[in-house]
Parts: C-alpha cells; sequence; structure tokens
C-alpha cells in the first residue's frame, strides 16, 4: 500500500500499467519498423578490401519482410561485392564467416531469420588471419 502510494506520489506507473502499455506498443513499433524500414550495414573485412579494391562498408534501408540473407543480396546487387560473395546461383561461396552480433549466421541458420532491427553484418575471409 505504501508503495503504491509513493510510486502514485512520485509519478511512476505500475508494473501491471506498464506491461499493458508494451504490449500495445511493441507491436506498433515493429510495425513502424516494417513501414519505415531498418538500416542494414555490411561491413566487409579490410582484407577483402584491398584484394577486391572495393569500399569496406555498404549501407542502405531493410525491411522485416526480408530474411537477412535477402537483405544482404539486395543491399549488394548492383555492387562489386555482389559477385565477389555469390556464386552465379545465388549462394554465398565458400570461405566467408557472415558474423553479426558475435554469431556466425551461416552455421546457425541466421541468415534465413527475418530482419527486426537495424543490423550491423560483418563478412570476413577465412583466410583473414589471427
Amino acid at each position: 500500500m505504501v508503495a503504491n502510494a509513493a510510486l502514485s506520489r512520485a509519478g511512476c506507473i505500475p508494473s501491471t500499467c506498464l506491461s499493458k502499455i508494451a504490449s500495445i506498443i511493441i507491436p506498433i513499433m515493429y510495425s513502424l519498423n516494417s513501414f519505415f524500414g531498418m538500416q542494414l550495414s555490411i561491413q566487409f573485412h579490410r582484407a577483402l578490401c584491398l584484394e577486391h579494391g572495393l569500399e569496406d562498408l555498404v549501407e542502405g534501408e531493410s525491411n522485416s519482410d526480408l530474411t537477412i540473407l535477402d537483405g544482404i543480396k539486395k543491399l549488394l546487387s548492383g555492387t562489386g561485392w555482389f559477385s565477389v560473395i555469390f556464386d552465379e546461383s545465388g549462394n554465398i561461396r565458400p570461405g566467408y564467416l557472415i558474423i553479426s552480433d558475435g554469431v556466425e549466421l551461416q552455421s546457425t541458420g541466421g541468415l534465413e531469420k527475418p530482419i527486426e532491427s537495424d543490423l550491423l553484418v560483418k563478412i570476413i575471409p577465412i583466410y583473414h588471419g589471427g
């Protein structure tokens, strides 16, 4: 009782109300992300940039309708990086680690997950050294 009175005086919202508010706001935020798009950034390891003479960062908008793999393909299409990373069939060439948030995405199935927020993907050749 004292805690509720203190919360009321302090202008705080009880946790039950916060849960209800969150259940309304979070779906709206996801809808806005899919409507307005999210930032997808692809950073390439320096060894790749030197080998191919291409920029180390490609950025653009994406949305939650795309998987991470589709977002990468869409962002890299029309750049010199597409043919470096993907073969003629659209598959990722062997010899690359695709990492986001410290997780290698190819081996964990992460490339098939939808893009849910701004995302930084790092592409590193296996031969990058220590």
